[in-house]
């Protein structure tokens, strides 16, 4: 396989990896305190609209954005377009910026899944900056 469609496969499957760790129901933490002053700590999937509920946006939009992601990355990799390859450079930054904002709230809303959502973002976020290094050029 050629390194010109090889890159975009890899960049699919990171977002499908992705996919399967936010349908994960550890990845978006909650933290109640009890009638007795005990910290009650509650997970669920980044899909799941409990966190929204609570003003916890970041991992209900980051999901949408990978979903986003994934749609545009099968696009990439049937029509090799240079338009669809800017947006998923623009678009994969804010997502990964968006599962990182949940540090914001502290290290108590961040969960293990969450670190390798942001990570498995990070990485298809460089790979989307070498799939086409100039998206303006003409194949």
């Amino acid at each position: 396989m050629k390194k010109h469609k090889l890159l975009p496969l890899i960049f699919l499957v990171l977002c499908l990896v992705t996919l399967a760790l936010e349908l994960l129901p550890f990845g978006a933490v909650l933290n109640f305190i009890g009638d007795e002053g005990q910290v009650w700590v509650r997970r669920y999937s980044y899909f799941n609209l409990t966190p929204y509920g609570y003003a916890h946006m970041s991992p209900f939009f980051t999901a949408l954005l990978t979903c986003i992601l994934t749609a545009l990355a099968i696009a990439e990799l049937v029509t090799d377009n240079a338009t669809v390859q800017k947006v998923i450079r623009w678009l994969a930054p804010v997502t990964l910026a968006m599962s990182l904002c949940p540090l914001l709230l502290g290290l108590r809303f961040y969960s293990i899944v969450g670190a390798l959502i942001s990570a498995t973002l990070a990485l298809a976020t460089v790979i989307a900056f070498f799939i086409r290094p100039n998206p303006n050029e003409v194949k």
